[in-house]
């Protein structure tokens, strides 16, 4: 079963700034206190998302261990990703993704966190998911802007999103073969102006 630790070590401070006074900024600095890895409970729903792992933010970074089994009632069938062109190897088989890893002070969202990439021709964006069992899912998709070609197996899994533009126009490639790019975290700060 796979199993998914993240270590990212960050050494910097949140920093909102603020405009006031006729153009005078004021700066108020918030560091992060912890790290919380979100889930959807329906894929269509954003109001419907739920904290799957909350860690600390220590010595300038943090410390993801995605649990080895998820619990039953975050899973939906994989059968509900529907695109048209896409086949999906098991549509017995459950799934779910952390859409989203935050940055929180006094319990407050103050940013968020991505692993991403670059290259001279694509960005590359990641996601980590969850199948109860090993699928895949391979096709492109009936509009020819998305591509699949992912392997999922049993347990956590990063999945790579990568967009490239051609003449034919943008593509996103989503895969679980790791592209030849150096990862990085990237932290997005929110409330740069209230």
């Amino acid at each position: 079963m796979n199993r998914i630790i993240f270590i990212a070590t960050l050494f910097f401070i949140a920093i909102s700034a603020s405009s006031q006074n006729g153009g005078e900024l004021t700066f108020e600095v918030k560091i992060i206190d912890e790290v919380r890895a979100v889930m959807y409970l329906n894929p269509n729903d954003i109001n419907s998302d739920t904290t799957i792992m909350v860690v600390p933010f220590e010595n300038g970074g943090f410390k993801l261990i995605f649990p080895e089994k998820m619990d039953e009632n975050l899973l939906y069938p994989i059968a509900h990703i529907t695109i048209k062109g896409i086949h999906i190897s098991n549509k017995k088989a459950k799934t779910n993704t952390v859409e989203g890893i935050f940055a929180y002070k006094n319990n407050e969202p103050i940013g968020s966190f991505k692993f991403l990439a670059e290259t001279s021709d694509s960005f590359i964006y990641t996601y980590f998911q969850y199948v109860d069992n090993d699928v895949s899912m391979k096709g492109i998709g009936i509009t020819g802007t998305f591509v699949y070609d992912l392997d999922l197996k049993k347990g956590w899994n990063i999945v790579y999103i990568i967009s490239s533009n051609s003449h034919f126009g943008k593509t996103d490639t989503f895969t679980t073969q790791k592209p030849d790019a150096n990862f990085i975290w990237h932290y997005g700060c929110y409330n740069l102006f209230d």
